[in-house]
């Protein structure tokens, strides 16, 4: 490569997005707008953890729930077979069993 090459080379760098990127950088340094994006974008991450931590405490609280009820079956079950088993008990006497409630009703 030759000087004028490489002369020819850094003006096209320069000349072009370049040097515009960089003055555009520089300027609004100056003028802080690069602290105004960033405070932007901490708020807008901000709000989303928010968000995020309201979901993950609903998911939470169904969950919760839900382990709830299957314990609560799973007790009302053992508590039907012991009925069903002893001796002194009738089975024609005890109540039909609920119907469990569509998980996809809301």
């Amino acid at each position: 490569m030759t000087i004028e090459d490489i002369v020819n080379l850094v003006i096209t760098l320069f000349s072009g997005g370049l040097l515009v990127k960089i003055l555009d950088w520089i300027r609004d340094a100056r003028k802080g707008h690069l602290q105004q994006r960033r405070a932007e974008v901490d708020a807008a991450i901000a709000e989303r953890d928010k968000a995020r931590s309201e979901r993950d405490k609903a998911l939470a609280d169904v969950g919760w729930f839900e382990r709830w009820t299957r314990i609560l079956e799973e007790h009302v079950s053992l508590v039907r077979r012991r009925y069903i088993d002893a001796p002194c008990t009738d089975p024609g006497d005890l109540d039909p069993y609920p119907p469990r409630p569509s998980r996809d009703k809301q």
